[in-house]
């Protein structure tokens, strides 16, 4: 009612308007035959759904409590709005359809787990990018289906009969140096899907100082920063510079500095909730002399 009240304001004086300038021009005649017309052009707009409803009157009307999802995801009813708006999968930011993602149905989670246990799949939508990534996780939040984001595997059970949603398997892979010199030391940006164990050995071989003692755990980069991931004195959290994330709640990637992270002994900011998924990781390492 508020959003119609805001609109045949401005409606009328535009209509109002026109008869004036026919009435100047060319006459009564004219500008009466308008006038009488316009109940019949209203009719025409209610009926085609063409009134240009203004986008602040649309925000006036609308509510603004929260909705929890059926995954226990709290979002907006201005998210809601913005992703029921899309229908299908969206195309990702580099311009790969969605479609083009490895699919697979009724997968055995157990072959994708450390422990080898854990029923099938109703989907899983392996992941090789962070643009894929990030356009699975909305494709699955649109539906309001329940999500399982899985990366190495470890520290993981699922039951027998298996998950009923669908699993993001994370297989990113990439590790970029950002910068390396004395001052500011390696900077390294590392995919959320790489193998920690891998990341580890890789930074010793290229002698980069301090994560050599976490070497021999099992998961992936992107888990890390989640457990704060720890062993024989040095936790992630020491050279975890920053994490870039997706945030299911706003519906945007954000850059976490290593304060943002909240972290403390085996635990952090993204812990016990399924808001954040992690894109990569930068850790700033000492290079060797």
């Amino acid at each position: 009612n508020t959003a119609m009240f805001m609109f045949f304001i401005p409606l009328q004086a535009r209509w109002l308007a026109w008869i004036s300038v026919v009435f100047v021009f060319f006459g009564t005649a004219p500008a009466l035959a308008l006038f009488a017309a316009a109940p019949l052009g209203l009719v025409y707009l209610f009926a085609s759904n063409r009134i240009p409803i203004p986008y602040s009157a649309q925000m006036a009307a609308r509510k603004k409590e929260p909705t929890k999802t059926r995954s226990g995801l709290l979002v907006t009813n201005e998210f809601l709005d913005d992703v029921r708006r899309r229908e299908g999968p969206r195309t990702l930011h580099r311009g790969r359809p969605a479609r083009l993602m490895r699919v697979l149905h009724d997968e055995p989670i157990a072959a994708h787990t450390t422990m080898r246990v854990g029923g099938p799949a109703a989907r899983m939508v392996v992941v090789e990018t962070a643009d894929e990534l990030v356009d699975a996780v909305r494709e699955v939040d649109d539906a309001d289906e329940p999500l399982l984001v899985l990366g190495g595997g470890s520290n993981l059970v699922v039951a027998d009969a298996g998950f009923a949603g669908t699993v993001v398997k994370v297989e990113t892979r990439g590790v970029v140096v950002d910068s390396l010199d004395q001052c500011g030391g390696a900077n390294v940006t590392v995919s959320a899907g790489e193998s920690w164990d891998a990341f580890v050995a890789h930074a010793v071989e290229q002698g980069w100082a301090g994560i050599e003692a976490l070497s021999g755990i099992p998961g992936s980069c992107g888990a890390t920063p989640v457990q704060n991931v720890g062993a024989y004195g040095q936790e992630v959290a020491q050279t975890i510079a920053r994490v870039r994330v997706w945030d299911r709640l706003e519906g945007r990637v954000r850059t976490m500095t290593s304060l943002d992270c909240r972290f403390r002994y085996r635990h952090s900011l993204f812990k016990g909730t399924d808001r954040y998924v992690v894109i990569d990781v930068m850790f700033q390492l000492v290079p060797g002399t």
